[in-house]
């Protein structure tokens, strides 16, 4: 989260989904993953269901990352489009949605 909030702030972009975006960050863990900050909360998830040895938690992850996908993401990844066109269709080609 701190690696990914410094990227934004050194993009001079906003790192809240809710604002506008001026960038579309490709370095760092961006050039591994389109959305690592998401991936981070579902691996957080994780690992408190291994600390918690609770197949419970664990399971809730799917849920989870369904609804993150569904209602997050995919308005993300429509707006970027949007905005950016072909730059984002290219980074989306090359970089992976989740790892």
């Amino acid at each position: 989260m701190v690696s990914c909030s410094r990227l934004f702030k050194k993009a001079q972009t906003n790192i809240a989904p809710s604002k506008t975006t001026s960038h579309i960050i490709t370095t760092g863990i961006y050039g591994l993953s389109r959305n690592p900050i998401y991936l981070s909360f579902v691996i957080v998830g994780v690992g408190i269901a291994i600390a918690a040895n609770s197949l419970w938690i664990a399971l809730m992850q799917i849920p989870v990352v369904l609804l993150i996908r569904k209602f997050v993401i995919a308005k993300e990844e429509h707006y970027l489009e949007s905005k950016f066109g072909d730059e984002y269709r290219n980074y989306k080609l090359n970089v992976r949605r989740w790892i």
